[in-house]
Formats: C-alpha cells, structure tokens, sequence
C-alpha cells in the first residue's frame, strides 16, 4: 500500500468570506453624485485588507459561515456541508460578476479582487486538507492508496492526490506573486466615475 506524504501547503491561510458590501456606501439618499472615495490602500497595506474590511461589515452571507465556525465544524456531515456551500458561493460570485453593472469602479474591482484572491488561496488550502484528509483515511485502514502508476499507465487515486497537493502549492505560489499588484493597481486607479442611484439609472 502506497503512503501519501501529507506536510502542509506553502503560503498563507486565511478564513475566507466575502462581505455585501463591495459596491461602494451610496450613502443614506441612496444616491451618490458625487466621484467616489480615493484609493484606499497604500503601498504598505497588505492586500487582503479590502477583503478583512468588507468581510467585517454587516453581512448576513458572511455571519452564517462565521457563526458556524466559531460552533465547531469537525463531522462529516459539516465538511460535505461545508464544501457545498464553497461551491454555491463560488458560482454566485460569478454569476454576479456577469452583470454589466456588476462593478461601478476599479476601487469596486479591488475589493472583489481581494476576497476572490483570497477565496482562490482558501480553495488551495482546502485541497491539501483533503489530501491529508485521505492520508488519515488510509492509516485507519478505510481506505488504500496505490503505488503511483507506471509511466504510460492511467492515473490512479495517489497520483490525482499528489496532483492536487501541486496544485494547491502552485495556486498559492501565484496569489503570493500577483495578488499584491493586481489589489493596489485597480484600488489606485482613477476613480471619476459619477454612481447611479440604483441599478434602474
């Protein structure tokens, strides 16, 4: 029987949620004619602070999956849960993206971008847990892994295990070159842009 190794994934992990209030506040008219609010990060300010904030508001979306980790998630029943909900969350995001109104400003841009960034780092790290997941499996013999296979053979279990666990490095590898340039480029672009009172204007 083969044994997956199971070390821990390169970068860093964060607890991912994605707040309501990507948009910018219209304010309590519900309109805004006036440009919207300069960058908001500067070169110092870590790239997932747009995504700590956002997150931290009101969020209705965001509290749910914060309350139930700060009950505990550690049964099977939760991690299927769980991982369902990732998925949903995930689509939602882009069929919202889809919107031609989806964003107003590059100031907009950046904060989706930095908890997608952020959601795309926990995903990554979502995998290596399911790696080592398997690899307990396997010691409490309910599950058996297989020699890797052999040049010019099909791909079994232990080879997608150790693929994911590759991707989970190089995904993270990514987020750890780009995310920082990709936030403060779109939150310091120009901001002119007048915003509609509602999605109707």
């Amino acid at each position: 029987m083969y044994e997956l190794a199971t070390g821990s994934v390169c970068g860093q992990r964060l607890r991912c949620g994605c707040g309501a209030g990507a948009v910018r506040d219209l304010g309590g008219s519900g309109h805004a004619d006036q440009p919207v609010a300069a960058a908001a990060l500067d070169d110092a300010t870590s790239w997932t602070a747009l995504y700590e904030k956002t997150g931290s508001d009101q969020s209705d979306y965001v509290s749910e999956v914060r309350s139930a980790v700060e009950y505990g998630l550690n049964d099977p029943r939760e991690s299927v849960e769980m991982a369902c909900a990732a998925a949903e969350t995930a689509d939602a995001a882009a069929e919202v993206l889809s919107s031609t109104w989806s964003l107003y400003t590059p100031q907009d841009a950046a904060s989706v971008a930095s908890a997608l960034l952020v959601q795309l780092q926990n995903s990554a790290g979502a995998f290596a847990e399911l790696v080592s997941a398997v690899g307990r499996l396997v010691e409490r013999g309910e599950a058996e892994l297989p020699a890797p296979a052999s040049p010019g053979q099909p791909a079994n279990l232990t080879d997608a295990l150790m693929a994911l666990r590759t991707v989970a490095d190089t995904v993270n590898d990514l987020v750890d070159r780009h995310a920082s340039c990709i936030v403060h480029a779109l939150d310091a672009a120009p901001g002119t842009a007048v915003l509609p009172g509602d999605v109707h204007e």
